[in-house]
This record gives C-alpha cells, sequence and structure tokens, in this order.
C-alpha cells in the first residue's frame, strides 16, 4: 500500500514539475526572425510551462526578442527565458518576483533590447503602468508616462496595436476599473478613445473618438496576430486589419475556406505572422497561409476627431476668426502703406538733389522709406512691426538672415546719424504683448517732430 502512495506521488510531482517539450516547428518559424512577432496566447493549460497549481489558469505569453524567446506568465512578474540544455530547449527562470495578481491581461513586448509589460487589472483596479525588467536586479522597475491609460491585452480583450519599428502601442480602448471608489461603474467604464503610447518620449496622445459603428461590434473582436501592416482580429466569421498609423480599416476580400477552418476553436490555436504568411500551430502542426494588403478590402476610418466635445470647442473657432480678421486687417493696411510709401519714395526721388536739412542729415533712400514709415506709425500711436518693415524694404522673399542683416544695418547707420546732431537714439523698440520673441519699433513724440522737419520737402 505505502508503495503504490509513493508510485502515485512521483508520477504526480514529476508531471507537475517537468517542463513540456515545446514545438520545434515553432521554433524554427519565430527564433532570429526579422520581423516582430506577437503571440496571443489563448490556451491556459501548461502549454510551455509546468506552473505551480496555483498559477496554471494564467496565460503563458511568448515574447520574442532578436535573438532568443521568453515567456511572460499573465498576472504576475514571472519571465522565463529560452535556452538549449542537453540538446533541448526549456525556458529558465529569470526573475526573481514575488508578488502577483496586479497586472492581469497586461501586455508584455520586446523593444530595443528590453522585456515590459503594459498595463492590466487586479487588485480591485485596471492601471496603465509600463514596466521594464531589469536584468541586474532580476525585477521589474516602473517607467514614468504623462499620463495612465488602463488597458488589457488578451484574446478577447483589448485592441492593442504595436509597431515596433517606430516604437508605437495603439489602443482602440481601454477600461477604468476602481472598485475603491463610489463615482466609478467598474462594470462598464468603457473610453472609447484612440490612443498612442510614443515608446521614444514615454508620452500617451490622444488621436480620436472610435467610429460609433465600430463600438457596437468591437467586444466581439478578437486577436488573431500582429503584422507590419496592423492589428489582425475576427469575430468568427471574417478577418480584420487595423491600421491606426494610417487610421484605416480593411477586411479580407474574400473568405478563404482555409482560413474560416482555421479560425474556428481559437481556444487550442496559436498564430503569428512572418515573411507575409499567417502561420497557424495546432498541437505538433503548424501551417500557414499567405497573406498580403491586396487581399482586403478597406471599410473606412478607424478613428475621428470631434470638431468641438463641449463648448471649448466654440471658444478655439472663436479664437481663429479673430486671428484670420486681423490677418485681413493688416493685409489692407499693409498695402495702404506701402502705396503711400511709394508715392513718397517718387517724391524723395525728386526732391533728391535739393539742398535743403535733408541733406545735412544724409540719409540714404531705403533710410528714408524706414524713417516714413516709422513717423508715420508713430504719429498716430502705431508700432510698425518687421513684416511692415520688410515690406517697405522689398525684403518680403529674401531669407530671414538676409532680412535681420540688413533692419539692423539701417537701424544703426539711422541712429548713429541722428545721434550725431541730437546725441539721441532715435528708433526706438520694444517687445508686444501678444509675442514676446519679436520686436515692434517707434519713435518718441518729441523725435517725431524733429525728424517729421527734416523729411517733409
Amino acid at each position: 500500500m505505502r508503495l503504490l502512495i509513493a508510485t502515485i506521488f512521483c508520477i504526480i510531482y514529476f508531471s507537475t514539475t517537468g517542463q513540456p517539450r515545446i514545438s520545434e516547428k515553432l521554433l524554427n518559424a519565430t527564433l532570429k526572425s526579422h520581423e516582430p512577432i506577437i503571440i496571443f496566447s489563448k490556451n491556459k493549460s501548461s502549454q510551455f510551462i509546468n506552473l505551480d497549481p496555483i498559477l496554471r489558469g494564467h496565460d503563458q505569453k511568448l515574447i520574442f526578442s532578436d535573438t532568443s524567446a521568453y515567456c511572460f506568465i499573465d498576472g504576475t512578474g514571472q519571465l522565463y527565458k529560452l535556452q538549449l540544455t542537453n540538446s533541448n530547449y526549456n525556458f529558465v527562470r529569470i526573475d526573481s518576483t514575488i508578488f502577483w495578481g496586479y497586472n492581469l491581461g497586461a501586455f508584455p513586448f520586446y523593444y530595443k533590447g528590453n522585456i515590459y509589460n503594459l498595463g492590466g487589472v487586479g487588485l480591485w483596479r485596471s492601471n496603465g503602468h509600463l514596466r521594464i525588467f531589469n536584468e541586474k536586479a532580476h525585477e521589474w522597475d516602473i517607467v514614468p508616462l504623462n499620463i495612465e491609460v488602463p488597458l488589457t491585452s488578451a484574446f478577447k480583450d483589448g485592441l492593442i496595436s504595436f509597431d515596433q519599428e517606430s516604437g508605437k502601442i495603439y489602443t482602440a480602448y481601454y477600461n477604468i476599473i476602481n472598485d475603491g471608489l463610489k463615482s466609478i461603474n467598474s462594470t462598464d467604464k468603457f473610453i472609447y478613445k484612440v490612443m498612442l503610447l510614443d515608446l521614444n518620449t514615454k508620452d500617451w496622445s490622444y488621436l480620436g473618438e472610435l467610429n460609433e459603428e465600430l463600438v457596437k461590434g468591437v467586444h466581439n473582436e478578437a486577436n488573431i496576430t500582429m503584422t507590419p501592416f496592423g492589428l489582425l482580429t475576427t469575430n468568427s466569421t471574417n478577418l480584420k486589419l487595423w491600421d491606426f498609423s494610417h487610421n484605416k480599416l480593411y477586411e479580407l476580400k474574400v473568405k478563404n475556406p482555409q482560413i474560416q477552418t482555421y479560425i474556428r476553436g481559437l481556444d487550442s490555436t496559436l498564430f503569428f505572422f512572418k515573411n507575409n504568411r499567417l502561420f497557424i500551430k495546432r498541437g505538433n502542426d503548424l501551417d500557414s497561409e499567405k497573406i498580403n494588403m491586396n487581399d482586403f478590402n478597406e471599410l473606412g476610418s478607424i478613428y475621428y476627431y470631434p470638431v468641438s466635445m463641449n463648448t471649448n470647442g466654440y471658444k478655439y473657432i472663436f479664437y481663429l476668426l479673430i486671428i484670420i480678421s486681423l490677418t485681413i486687417i493688416c493685409s489692407f493696411y499693409i498695402k495702404r502703406f506701402k502705396v503711400n510709401i511709394i508715392r513718397k519714395h517718387e517724391m524723395i526721388k525728386r526732391n533728391e538733389n535739393e539742398n535743403d536739412k535733408r541733406k545735412t542729415l544724409n540719409f540714404t533712400v531705403q533710410e528714408r522709406l524706414l524713417l516714413q514709415l516709422l513717423t508715420t506709425n508713430s504719429q498716430i500711436g502705431l508700432r510698425t512691426t518687421i513684416d511692415q518693415i520688410n515690406a517697405i524694404l522689398g525684403l518680403e522673399t529674401r531669407p530671414v538672415e538676409t532680412q535681420k542683416a540688413q533692419r539692423h544695418k539701417l537701424f544703426t547707420s539711422i541712429n548713429e546719424t541722428y545721434s550725431s546732431i541730437t546725441d539721441r537714439k532715435l528708433i526706438q523698440n520694444e517687445k508686444p504683448e501678444f509675442d514676446r520673441r519679436s520686436n515692434v519699433y517707434f519713435i518718441l513724440d518729441e523725435d517725431v517732430k524733429i525728424i517729421s522737419s527734416l523729411l517733409t520737402p
């Protein structure tokens, strides 16, 4: 009897602690791939690693780097790395984390030499934390983001697309869960906002609202795999391709009978995309079907940017109308000033050789044009802008640096000439309230009287 009990114990022990044999077909097709491969795990059995009984119901999510593969245990911090031992591939645990249950449904991924996991739900709330695996400490470190977007990723949960080349993660919607607050209904607080996380800047940005016709059926979509063209999903009738980067949704043109067969029984199937082929692993069998963008029809856009969600939208429109109106008014006055200056210029040319007080100051034609503009504006209390000066001097089409140099040359020459007679600076400048980066120019009242008498024929 004791021998029987011992035998049963050994069978149970070794069956729970030994690792299942990993499919060589799967490894040969995925390792050392030049394309990012994302697999949504759907089988909650111990398909890669035999875990403790308490964790056997957790998804085992494969992550592929440039040279190896990892297995992340959903809802925990446990991370295993694929190693070759005695001519057999086995996953060896490389973390030393203890706590778990805070990130169920997190999205694990590889980017630029690091393993990350994003979001998840647990401990009475959803979260949008980005965590990076610290290989030296064998722990996960938090990565600060600008805002928290609580999302989840699983076979039939969340629509997340990862563009590994650009380092951008897109999500079609997210779910706010916080049982610790009375104000939040944790059962249906879905936010249908399309968001973008740039891993290079660690910032989330808002792209727009998910189209209403997509909101109705988005929870029926099952994640198949990620492709270089976008996220591939199915609602058990056909395949959809979500191209968030170009804001376009596609559907497979022809319902391929072979693919229809594959997407049945999705709970026991693994998919991944490589070299324009959709690979399907069911049991020990690995098949593939060629798929490219020509096989899809465009259905429309994924999201739209609302012109106005509230009264703030009207405020921006009002500001825009003011700017347009001011631009039109300024253009009118600039043209008017240009006509007046041209007339003054012709008058100056006619009297250029006269022996009057103006010659004592020895101003050039361009200096006189500039002084005429400044005195005319200053007499009516206006400040002269750089654009007006460029227009009167014919510098509008010249490079910016040339404009600056020409203006500086004229200002310096005029002020030095005027200062030699009056010991005063003629052209003054200040920064306007609406743009502190620029300057406007004017002449003081007492100097206007002096220079006007010198410029008047």
